[in-house]
């Protein structure tokens, strides 16, 4: 039973972290936010390496950033991240 437990927390945490996510995606950016959770859950899904963390993290973000803002040319929330480059 403490394995379902377990489970169902790591369930729970995750949800939230999607919605955090999701709520900070305008001010912070897709690459910030993402980059952040994933990281976040990584690690919480069992992921103790900080570097194959952050490897797989921004290999991710840097994949669906090239995709889709690059590639189809669909615009991903900047946030402030446009705010800093644009001076």
């Amino acid at each position: 039973m403490a394995g379902a437990e377990a489970n169902h927390k790591r369930m729970v945490l995750l949800l939230l972290g999607v919605i955090l996510t999701l709520t900070a995606l305008e001010v912070v950016g897709y690459l910030i936010a993402f980059f952040v959770f994933l990281i976040v859950s990584l690690r919480g899904l069992g992921i103790r390496s900080s570097v194959k963390a952050l490897t797989i993290s921004g290999g991710f973000v840097a994949l669906v950033y090239f995709v889709f803002g690059a590639w189809l040319k669909l615009s991903l929330p900047l946030g402030i991240v446009a705010k800093l480059f644009s001076g």
